[in-house]
């Protein structure tokens, strides 16, 4: 068997992990005898050891800080509420709230422009404090659950409370339901950070807090617990279901004690005209997903469209606001969060031509709005949108079955939640949301109709929510996490061994013995003339022939091998892989040129697999500037300074053609370049080192980290040059 290529490789043992002992907090990274030295540590240790003297446990503490977090949601809702309704009353005198339409009627036509283009230029500046967020809203939440552990810096809520509350106020058209859920979201990670707990307890009260400013906002408490579990989370373990549900029932108890009982906007008794409209209400969710992708597609592009627009941002944000204000002086209806026009459209009060033109009008002004830098919610807009939606399609069957139609405000309801669940993919919030605001069982059968439908049609046409669509464009996945992308990153080829023991068909059992005894392999290769793969030769397969030694130049390899069944391409990524490892006992599967010619190249481990998960998984948090680490003495975290953020900028025309020496981006700026990303096959393309002498081209983006200012000064510069 000398002919036959050999390789001899040592089996790394897998890392040991050590595991968290039975009696183990479930809410501290970690539990010892003695109490930590961290402030907030201390005074959970303390108060958890109170609860355990009481016979309470840890489900019980992580319950109470849902409910702390509850009501500090509620709360935050309740101010931001008061502040952009503040905000709209002094920048248009006599609107009350109910008597925006008519306030704006009467304001010069100059300072409806002029108020949305300043409000517009300052949420762009005090937007540079918290820097160039990739996600903002729930998106951001999102991203922190997924891949921040949970981590949500407290110091962006409190600018992103002002820079929302001043979009709304101004009158942008956003909701202000994407803010609270950001907001009573960061007041959950911000407890959590503060009492140390581990990452998946800060989840939860991540979690918790975005029920709660759901909830508070939309006096739904059921909706606001799903909405998290359904789109925020994934996760319906009752472990968790508990404390989201005890936040956001506390939050809307509070926010109904501080404003009352009353909702967003009235909403009309709901009545279900005849049982004949039933396949209609299919037809109105299958006409509420194909706009659901319209506005998600439009959501997804635009950005992109207005970050080539030349000038600062600040600029552009203000002249958007500027022509925003121009529609408003048009269609006042689209001023702000809408909730005045929706509940002229659940009562029949505006006419069919008018409502199409609303929609179209809505999905433009919500898609310039958000994309342009004003910051703001979206939620508001699609009710906005599937209310004029439900009632022209309302009244078009009214014209069809004039004596037994619903009310064309029943039809406006039912498509607030089909084009809700169809953009959010999330059918059982929208049913539930609306459900609680009619509170009538009679909505329950066409608002489920519609709603599965909506999604179904939706994903059909667009596989990614309004919410999920930004991860794939930086190819992310948020239901695998930041750590799957690192699979999908790497490919067999790349960490393959191609020293594997072959053996022909026809090689005797002897020599194959032979080779088992004299080298430490435990499965050998059967290949035919042409390499092809055929089968594999274990020591469990020969077992049985051991004691035979007239059989030993007898039998053949062929006789005794086993077909290679599992088998992986060069061209496969890992995440690939680990799906077949998965399913095969062996520690090695071979690898082919093709599934048709199965020609063996080589065979990939699976601890190779481990170690470089293992050694990406570090490598990327050092890049991001976050180390962890997670054993029993708990978790390390350093952080970058508050002053210093991460960017990716895309590589300016004026850099084109330019080396990284010639632009001396230290020596201007102030800033320095980690990695240079490359284009690639795959969506988020590959990082490489940068190196000073090469030549940038248009398709590279630079990973650069700097000074918040310098940053600025940086982009301001390229977009001038």
């Amino acid at each position: 068997m000398s002919d036959q290529p050999k390789g001899l490789r040592g089996r790394a043992q897998p890392p040991s992990s050590p595991l968290r002992p039975r009696s183990a907090s479930l809410l501290l990274p970690s539990m010892s005898t003695h109490p930590p030295k961290h402030r907030g540590l201390r005074l959970l240790h303390r108060f958890e050891s109170t609860l355990r003297r009481l016979g309470l446990n840890d489900y019980t503490l992580l319950l109470l800080l849902a409910g702390v977090v509850g009501l500090a949601a509620g709360a935050g809702v309740v101010a931001f509420r008061m502040a952009y309704e503040a905000i709209t009353a002094l920048v248009l005198p006599g609107a009350d709230g109910h008597s925006v339409l008519e306030a704006i009627r009467h304001r010069p036509p100059a300072m409806v422009i002029g108020t949305i283009a300043a409000g517009g230029l300052l949420v762009a500046l005090l937007g540079r404090l918290v820097g160039g967020h990739a996600f903002h809203g729930v998106a951001q939440v999102i991203d922190a659950v997924a891949f921040r552990r949970g981590r949500m810096p407290l110091r962006t809520t409190a600018i992103r409370f002002i820079t929302n509350a001043l979009s709304i106020g101004a009158g942008a058209s956003v909701g202000p339901e994407g803010p609270v859920i950001e907001l009573g979201s960061g007041l959950g990670s911000a407890h959590a950070q503060v009492l140390g707990l581990s990452p998946e307890r800060m989840r939860t009260l991540v979690g918790a807090g975005a029920a709660a400013g759901l909830a508070a906002a939309f006096n739904a408490p059921i909706a606001g617990a799903i909405f998290v579990l359904e789109v925020i989370l994934k996760d319906f373990a009752v472990v968790t279901f508990g404390p989201i549900l005890v936040a956001s029932v506390l939050s809307t108890a509070l926010s109904r004690a501080l404003l009352g009982d009353t909702p967003a906007f009235t909403v009309p008794p709901y009545e279900l005209g005849s049982w004949q409209e039933l396949p209609l209400y299919v037809v109105l969710g299958a006409v509420a997903g194909l706009w659901g992708v319209l506005f998600t597609r439009s959501m997804e592009s635009a950005p992109a469209w207005f970050a080539r627009i030349p000038g600062p941002r600040a600029l552009v944000t203000a002249l958007t606001g500027a022509a925003l204000g121009g529609a408003v002086l048009l269609l006042p209806e689209l001023w702000g969060v809408g909730y005045e026009p929706i509940t002229a459209m659940l009562h029949g009060e505006i006419a069919w031509k008018m409502l199409l033109i609303l929609l179209v009008a809505k999905l433009l002004a919500t898609t310039a709005s958000v994309s342009s830098g004003f910051a703001g919610g979206i939620i508001a807009p699609i009710l906005f949108m599937g209310g004029a939606l439900g009632g022209f399609f309302g009244q078009l069957v009214q014209k069809l079955m004039p004596e037994s139609a619903s009310p064309t405000g029943a039809w406006g309801l039912v498509g607030m939640a089909a084009l809700t669940a169809a953009v959010t993919h999330a059918p059982l919030t929208s049913i539930l949301l609306l459900f609680e605001m009619t509170g009538g069982y009679e909505v329950i059968l066409p608002l489920m109709l519609s709603c599965i439908s909506a999604v179904a049609v939706a994903q059909a046409f667009h596989p990614d929510s309004v919410f999920t669509g930004v991860f794939r464009a930086a190819g992310l996945d948020v239901n695998m996490g930041r750590e799957s992308t690192i699979l999908r990153d790497h490919f067999v080829q790349d960490i393959m061994h191609s020293d594997m023991p072959v053996v022909k068909m026809t090689t005797p059992f002897g020599e194959i013995l032979d080779g088992f005894l004299a080298e430490p392999h435990d499965v050998w290769y059967v290949v035919d003339d042409d390499s092809s793969l055929r089968g594999t030769i274990s020591l469990h397969d020969i077992k049985s022939v051991l004691s035979e030694q007239g059989l030993r130049w007898v039998v053949i390899a062929d006789d005794v091998m086993q077909p290679a069944e599992e088998v992986l391409r060069r061209q496969d990524n890992l995440e690939e892989a680990i799906g077949v490892l998965s399913h095969s006992h062996d520690g090695d599967i071979p690898v082919v040129e093709d599934h048709r010619s199965r020609k063996l190249v080589g065979t990939l481990n699976r601890n190779d697999v481990l170690e470089l998960y293992n050694r990406e998984v570090l490598h990327r948090d050092i890049l991001g500037i976050k180390i962890s680490r997670e054993d029993s003495s708990g978790h390390d975290v350093v952080d970058l300074p508050s002053e210093y953020q991460i960017e990716v900028l895309q590589l300016p025309a004026a850099f084109v053609g330019k080396s990284l020496a010639e632009l001396d981006l230290r020596g201007r700026f102030g800033v320095n370049v980690l990695a240079v990303k490359m284009p690639g096959r795959r969506a988020a393309g590959r990082n490489e080192l940068p190196d000073p002498a090469v030549k940038l081209r248009s398709a590279h983006r630079l990973v650069i980290v700097g000074r918040r200012e310098n940053l600025e000064r940086l982009k301001e510069s390229a977009g001038a040059e």
